[in-house]
């Protein structure tokens, strides 16, 4: 209806001003540039978006904040444009150019000639997707270590629901102040359009196969293909064809990153490491072994179990760790072990040993634990005192609770597990207490190079006959301070050390040399002799 001069401007001043509205934030900040700058290009002749016209948006853009430049938001937003510039001839819808075939479908039903576009624009949106997917993938693998081939068939479904929510939200700002009845009718249609969107995304989530965790490409091989990416962007002019591209991206995949990931698995480990992990109130330990095999002590945080989740599996995505083939959990308190559920949704476990004290437990959270488990086909065994896990040059021994001891408190009962290798020893107590304890402190002293502080450093557990016992060279305290007081561990003259202040922290335990203790948050390097 309007010269397309005028809709260019319109759409411009839409955007700056709607850009003005939610002072400028990044992602909407980028969107305006990118528009803006297509609208500008159209205004001067240039078909759609060029090389150089993505080049002065992402100059513009890192002007207002430099910062942009390592946000995830800002590179797959430019990844996607960029992937469409190089694709643009596969993209592009081509007409038939048989005059018969033409005058056919003219001929054809009203409802056939609109299904007929309709398949022909929902394949042109699969294409679009598929080219954008594959161009985030490995950024994607990278930094979240997700893929999820089903965003393919999902982002076309959104399309139109998306863009339905984001004019209904934007009709509701512009009218609620002035006409509240047409608002709340247009803020009803945005909230049923976010609720439609969360459907959607969650069928996806359901669907098998549709979504798998994978530890990612290193960060050289994303380095490799991005610049492999941009000098493909700079040699358009010799319009590389569809297949030259996808063995290009194939041949990345293979030798950039399946093998090298595959070399790394194979060689070997000749050191244990375990990692005490920052889960705020609550205990989830990271047991890497000579052999190979991965193991978690406890795997629980008070809050929201996702948010414990979340801290467990960076850590675990850190160390390019895909599988679990073991998870032991120490006693049946939810600090302990309500981030399992969630944990099994997103990385997959061998087998999960359990007290016998958590096995009777009536708790319902552990009860809905292990049934959750078990509907995911995950084995559950129980652990027994003098039960012991051999993993080469280490060894996992139980040491507590007494045969017998069945009376007590949860805590009483922990699974109290002794990691000894190279000559060394950690141990992990649970938050052992009351009879379990005294159970423990009546054996004969042996000598811990590590000790993780029974029930977060509570007094409940006795620092000084504990340490007496133990005679540890380092504590370490799982927890909040504010929570369960450690002052008593800070009055011994061992190095004490806080997750809640060092963040993760991980004892490396070699053939030769000392027992190195490194920290996340504080980069601290300890080193025992």
């Amino acid at each position: 209806w309007w010269p397309r001069s005028i809709t260019y401007w319109m759409t411009i001043l839409l955007v700056v001003s709607y850009a003005w509205l939610v002072e400028f934030r990044p992602p909407v900040l980028r969107a305006a540039v990118l528009v803006s700058i297509f609208c500008l290009g159209r205004l001067q002749g240039r078909e759609g978006f060029s090389v150089n016209t993505l080049a002065i948006a992402a100059i513009l853009v890192l002007a207002f904040n430099p910062y942009n430049l390592f946000s995830a938001g800002t590179q797959l937003s430019f990844l996607a444009v960029g992937a469409l510039c190089l694709s643009k001839n596969w993209l592009a819808k081509h007409e038939s150019t048989d005059s018969l075939q033409r005058l056919i479908l003219q001929t054809r039903p009203y409802p056939i000639r609109q299904a007929i576009r309709f398949r022909e624009t929902a394949f042109q949106a699969f294409k679009v997707s598929l080219v954008i997917w594959l161009a985030a993938m490995p950024l994607v693998a990278f930094r979240f270590h997700l893929i999820a081939p089903i965003g393919i068939v999902l982002n076309p479904a959104m399309m139109i629901p998306l863009a339905f929510g984001l004019f209904s939200g934007f009709a509701t700002m512009i009218l609620g102040g002035f006409f509240s009845p047409v608002g709340a009718i247009a803020g009803m249609g945005c909230e049923s359009t976010l609720e439609f969107l969360e459907c959607l995304i969650e069928f996806g989530r359901q669907v098998p196969g549709g979504h798998f965790w994978h530890s990612g490409p290193s960060q050289v091989s994303v380095i490799i293909f991005y610049i492999t990416f941009a000098i493909l962007l700079g040699l358009r002019p010799f319009r590389l064809t569809a297949k030259r591209l996808a063995a290009i991206y194939l041949s990345w995949i293979a030798f950039a990153w399946l093998l090298p990931n595959w070399i790394q698995s194979q060689s070997p480990n000749e050191q244990t490491v375990v990692t005490f992990i920052d889960v705020a109130h609550g205990t989830s330990v990271l047991i890497e072994l000579p052999n190979g095999q991965n193991c978690l002590y406890d795997c629980g945080s008070l809050g929201v179990p996702e948010r414990g989740g979340d801290k467990i599996i960076s850590v675990l995505r850190d160390k390019k760790v895909s599988h679990l083939d073991a998870v032991l959990i120490s006693h049946a308190d939810l600090d302990h072990f309500n981030c399992l559920p969630y944990l099994a949704t997103q990385i997959s476990i061998g087998v999960v040993y359990i007290s016998d004290s958590m096995k009777r437990s009536q708790d319902p959270a552990a009860i809905e634990c292990i049934r959750q488990l078990t509907s995911r086909g995950i084995e559950i065994r129980q652990l027994h005192f003098g039960d012991q896990l051999n993993c080469g040059s280490a060894q996992l021994k139980v040491i507590g609770p007494q045969a017998g001891l069945a009376h007590g408190s949860d805590n009483s009962q922990s699974l109290i597990v002794s990691i000894e290798s190279f000559q060394r020893r950690i141990l992990l107590p649970g938050d052992v207490e009351g009879p379990g304890l005294e159970s423990l402190l009546e054996k004969e002293s042996v000598r811990q190079d590590v000790l993780m502080a029974p029930h977060h450093g509570s007094v409940h557990s006795h620092p000084t006959r504990f340490m007496t016992w133990a005679r540890p060279r380092v504590v370490v305290v799982s927890g909040r301070e504010r929570r369960v007081s450690s002052r008593e561990w800070s009055r011994f003259d061992v190095p004490l050390f806080k997750t809640e202040i060092e963040g993760a922290i991980e004892v490396r335990l070699s053939p030769e040399g000392p027992i190195r203790i490194t920290t996340h948050r504080t980069s601290r390097i300890h080193d025992i002799e």
